[in-house]
């Protein structure tokens, strides 16, 4: 009996990684997940004007959640790919 072997997705998530670069999804859509892949990279660009815009209306205060969300949001979803089952 042969046992499979599953390899964790370190290319994809490495890739996922270039949500900081505006590219969030495209470890998604190396994996073949395409519909997941184009709804991280369109919804990671609405929440990028949302918040820039929020970062307007409040006088720079909503620019650090921006921040926040920018540096945060990269890593967790490679990291959820990469360790997803």
């Amino acid at each position: 009996m042969q046992r499979q072997t599953q390899s964790r997705p370190l290319i994809p998530a490495l890739l996922q990684l270039l949500g900081w670069v505006g590219f969030l999804g495209i470890g998604y859509f190396v994996q073949g997940r395409a519909a997941i892949a184009i709804a991280m990279l369109i919804g990671w660009w609405i929440v990028f004007w949302i918040l820039l815009g929020f970062g307007v209306v409040t006088l720079g205060l909503g620019h650090l959640l921006m921040i926040c969300v920018w540096l945060a949001a990269p890593p967790i979803t490679a990291a959820f790919l990469y360790f997803e089952k």
